[in-house]
């Protein structure tokens, strides 16, 4: 879905997550897979602010994801927790993070993102979805390397788990 841009200076965001999930799904997984020759692929999609949304998102559109997470999720995206509850979300497994600091931004959208962060956790634990939720100090993009290993150490302990 399309959404006015954080600030007049910028381009509005003009939901093309459809088209790029097609390319993921497409060629970038079968010939990946291909090259690997992987034959069940455990997949994780982990984003970070617009792609951590985008990860969610996926996530209501396909069931080719074991584990998703999202780091700074942009979910103060416009009408992004509304549409949420109808959805179904089909990985088995989420991580959601945010910065402490994140919901004090300057922009008045940008400071929804605790709420709707909130909001997005909500939902996920009333589909019976596994979910981590973790507060991380500093702001939007601070503190990355720290993060991400969070993440994929959520999601990669799905498989740990697995193989025991």
């Amino acid at each position: 879905m399309e959404a006015p841009a954080l600030n007049p200076k910028e381009a509005d965001f003009r939901g093309k997550a459809k088209d790029f999930l097609s390319n993921l799904l497409g060629d970038v997984f079968v010939n990946t897979e291909q090259s690997l020759r992987l034959t069940h692929p455990k997949r994780h999609l982990v984003g970070i602010s617009l792609a951590g949304l985008f990860a969610v998102w996926a996530s209501t559109a396909t069931s080719k994801f074991t584990c998703v997470a999202s780091i700074s999720g942009s979910f103060w995206y416009d009408g992004f927790t509304e549409w949420l509850k109808d959805q179904e979300l089909h990985a088995e497994r989420y991580f959601l993070s945010l910065g402490d600091k994140e919901p004090k931004a300057k922009n008045e959208r940008l400071a929804t993102v605790g709420t709707c962060s909130e909001a997005v956790l909500q939902i996920i634990k009333d589909n019976d979805k596994e979910v981590t939720f973790a507060t991380d100090e500093g702001n939007h993009f601070e503190f990355f390397r720290e993060r991400l290993e969070k993440a994929l150490t959520a999601c990669l302990g799905v498989i740990n788990e697995e193989a025991e």
